[in-house]
């Protein structure tokens, strides 16, 4: 064991481990047996021994509720109890591909969710300096934040009443040899096709919401993957 700066023993890392939660996260369809793989590992290299082993615990509904939101929960729930991984809402909620709501989902996120709020639990506690749940952090399920569409008096205020009425334009025809069009940025790589202004109107409310995100205090950090790749200006 190190010393830390004080002269005093420094403290083992926390491994979040207990053989209930590895069966939980080994039947996950797209990663089977990985969390067993994973600690048959740490105990070959004698790992394990370094380390101080803390029994996660399984999360409640509301402290799931701390990050998710009651629609999100009660999506995977219904989700979960058939295994029902083509319900059409599931995509807005990050679940498909390489996150399928396969039966029983919920209880391996409470189980996976419960071990990474132990982790935490022990930083705060000062049992630790590291606290690691290796089978958590690989999901993309989400606190649903769902992009509007930016009304007109919104794109007014970034762009000039003579761009929107161009864009509505050639949005109708999908115009794009206007002689104008040059003038706002439109052609090329953001040609003036048909149904353009409804895109703008989607891509900027978009960026909108991320943005409304951020002065609200919801995260640090908001991503609109599809915006800021266009040339149209004031």
């Amino acid at each position: 064991m190190e010393e830390s700066e004080d002269g005093g023993q420094s403290l083992a890392p926390v491994y979040i481990y207990s053989p209930e939660y590895v069966r939980m996260c080994d039947s996950l369809s797209k990663v089977p047996k990985r969390a067993s793989m994973v600690h048959s590992l740490i105990e070959a290299y004698a790992l394990h021994k370094q380390m101080r082993i803390v029994k996660p615990k399984v999360v409640s509904m509301e402290e799931m509720a701390s990050f998710h939101t009651d629609a999100y929960l009660q999506h995977l729930q219904m989700v979960s109890q058939d295994g029902d991984d083509d319900h059409p809402d599931s995509i807005e909620y990050g679940l498909g591909y390489d996150c399928p709501a396969t039966e029983g989902i919920f209880d391996c996120a409470a189980a996976v969710g419960g071990a990474t709020i132990t982790a935490a639990q022990c930083l705060i506690d000062g049992k630790s300096k590291i606290a690691i749940n290796w089978s958590g952090g690989w999901h993309h399920a989400k606190k649903i934040v769902k992009p509007k569409v930016a009304s007109m008096e919104e794109m007014a205020s970034f762009h000039t009443d003579a761009y929107l009425q161009h864009l509505q334009m050639v949005s109708q025809d999908g115009d794009d040899d206007h002689p104008d069009s040059i003038e706002y940025g439109l052609g090329y790589d953001c040609p003036a096709t048909e149904g353009i202004f409804d895109c703008a109107a989607a891509v900027g409310g978009a960026t909108i919401t991320a943005a409304q995100c951020l002065i609200d205090g919801k995260s640090k950090i908001a991503i609109n993957w599809s915006g800021g790749w266009h040339h149209a200006k004031k």
